[in-house]
């Protein structure tokens, strides 16, 4: 090592490694989001349709339940490339991005709460015409709490990706 020249540290290293990768130039660029009409719809729909298996087939519920949780899975990664912008991201927020994610959210968060009122209803006149068990009843109160996750993901996503224009409608 010459004089004036330090080591390279396991820090700096790795730091070299990633660089090399191109990941952090992905990641230091600018965010594009992106309007999604068609996966929001899948990711809702498959989530009712697992939701409605666990009800109506007792024997499907293990069917139903790994649909819900594709769906939640999918539902989840929407916010993070979707249209709706995240304040503080290094991006700038105006006030047309606050109004559309304040909507977006309040839809979600009515539609959450009109499912669960529903929901816990259907569950409990289910519960008492059918005789479920313990275990069905908790399976059931489950499939809801995924289900109001999957709104709650994929609603926002959806309500903003069909209210804004596609950039090059602009005038």
């Amino acid at each position: 090592m010459t004089p004036g020249t330090r080591a390279m540290t396991l820090i700096d290293r790795l730091d070299a490694a990633a660089t090399k990768t191109g990941i952090p130039g992905l990641a230091s660029g600018p965010l594009r989001r992106r309007r999604f009409r068609w996966l929001p719809i899948i990711a809702l729909l498959l989530g009712f349709g697992g939701y409605l298996a666990v009800l109506f087939y007792p024997g499907a519920a293990a069917s139903g339940l790994i649909a819900m949780a594709v769906a939640t899975s999918a539902a989840g990664w929407l916010p993070m490339a979707g249209p709706l912008k995240a304040v503080g991201g290094g991006h700038i927020v105006d006030e047309f991005d606050r109004a559309l994610a304040t909507r977006s959210y309040l839809i979600a968060l009515g539609s959450i709460v009109f499912f669960a009122f529903i929901g816990l209803l259907l569950i409990a006149g289910l519960t008492l015409t059918l005789n479920w068990t313990r275990e069905m009843l908790l399976t059931c109160v489950i499939a809801t709490a995924m289900l109001m996750l999957v709104i709650w993901s994929a609603l926002p996503t959806l309500y903003a990706s069909w209210t804004i224009r596609p950039i090059d409608e602009d005038d």
